[in-house]
């Protein structure tokens, strides 16, 4: 059994086309040049339609954690780690942490990037200690 995936729609193609290639893309704003995750049709701080995909370093820090010990679905094996990363770009990802000891992650660790295929049309970003 397989975990539930996220639909791609037109938004999200890109960033979805960018992770089976195993490149991590954030959308830049080419007015204000704001920074954001997850991608929109408009900048969330200025409004402009002129919104751009680009590729970032994939390296972050943890924000905030919370170790699952009962999963919301049985294919979810227990006990894992969901967080949000702050992308060394400044915006932020909600995401899991893979390859750490639930003992171990802190706040302000540093992770990397890791993508792993889940299906044909999606690969996901998660994050290991870097």
């Amino acid at each position: 059994m397989m975990i539930p995936l996220p639909a791609v729609t037109p938004i999200t193609a890109p960033f979805w086309e960018a992770c089976k290639r195993g490149v991590l893309q954030i959308q830049r704003c080419l007015n204000c040049g704001h920074k954001t995750l997850p991608p929109d049709v408009a900048c969330n701080r200025c409004l402009s339609p002129g919104v751009v995909w680009t590729p970032c370093s994939g390296l972050g820090t943890v924000k905030s954690f919370s170790i699952v010990h009962r999963a919301s679905q049985p294919v979810f094996k227990v006990p894992y780690i969901v967080a949000i990363v702050q992308l060394d770009e400044g915006c932020a990802l909600f995401t899991n942490l893979i390859h750490c000891d639930p003992d171990q992650v802190k706040i302000g660790m540093k992770v990397k990037v890791e993508f792993v295929s889940m299906s044909a049309e999606i690969t996901l970003p998660y994050f290991a200690p870097d």
